[in-house]
């Protein structure tokens, strides 16, 4: 297997993030990148944790794990695939 980079864009937001993943083939990988993106629409939170999330977000206390979940429960669109290639070895 090789390790593909793959970049993902949100034009609304102008967010992107680059996932990376081991696949036998590039259209392999941008499939899965695919499958994980419907992942992270469907992704919800309880309203309490939600509110406690906003609420660190706000005070600038979200840790990286944390700003991530809060923001796959507010995305309701999966990002597009903008680019990929072969990751390094």
């Amino acid at each position: 297997m090789t390790v593909y980079r793959v970049k993902l864009h949100d034009k609304a937001s102008s967010e992107s993030r680059i996932a990376s993943v081991a696949a036998d083939s590039k259209d392999e990988a941008v499939w899965i990148c695919e499958q994980q993106e419907a992942g992270h629409v469907e992704f919800w939170l309880p309203g309490d944790e939600v509110g406690d999330l906003e609420t660190k977000a706000a005070e600038g206390m979200l840790s990286g794990r944390d700003k991530a979940r809060l923001q796959s429960h507010r995305q309701s669109k999966p990002y597009l695939i903008v680019k990929s290639k072969e990751g390094e070895k």
